[in-house]
């Protein structure tokens, strides 16, 4: 993994073909008294030839409650989605939500907030389990 350089993510897009895919996630996790969050962005070359990945992780000196912590998460990926949204052109782009389908699962509860943030920004967006970015790279980041 790359260290999340927003100047090098661009460059980096904009060396891509058309047929590339752009997804970006973040997970998070507790740790003692504060909370981690672990931001990524994948490049996915011609959707088919392997790729690269840019990470990032941040620490809040406080733990977080389960749904503020989600939202976080959420508001961390449509930052870094915006901020490179201009370069994406016709390439797929999504923003993936560490966020389970199933109301037996607690980050259910913020699933119609989530959604409705993500895409009332203009932007694409999976959630678990084809969220691969948030709930596999940016949980590997953080473990």
């Amino acid at each position: 993994m790359r260290n999340l350089c927003y100047e090098t993510v661009i460059s980096a897009i904009e060396d891509l073909s058309e047929r590339s895919s752009i997804y970006i996630g973040c997970d998070s996790k507790l740790a003692g008294q504060h909370t981690l969050f672990g931001l990524v962005v994948i490049l996915h070359i011609d959707s088919s030839k392997g790729g690269m990945c840019f990470a990032q992780t941040m620490k809040v000196d406080r733990r977080m409650e389960i749904k503020e912590r989600l939202m976080k998460e959420v508001e961390h990926a449509v930052i870094c989605a915006t901020r490179v949204q201009h370069v994406v052109r016709n390439r797929r782009f999504e923003v993936h939500l560490d966020i389970n389908p199933s109301p037996d699962h607690l980050s259910n509860s913020i699933l119609k907030t989530a959604l409705g943030y993500v895409r009332g920004q203009g932007l694409n967006c999976r959630i678990k389990p084809e969220a691969f970015a948030a709930s596999t790279a940016a949980d590997y980041l953080l473990n």
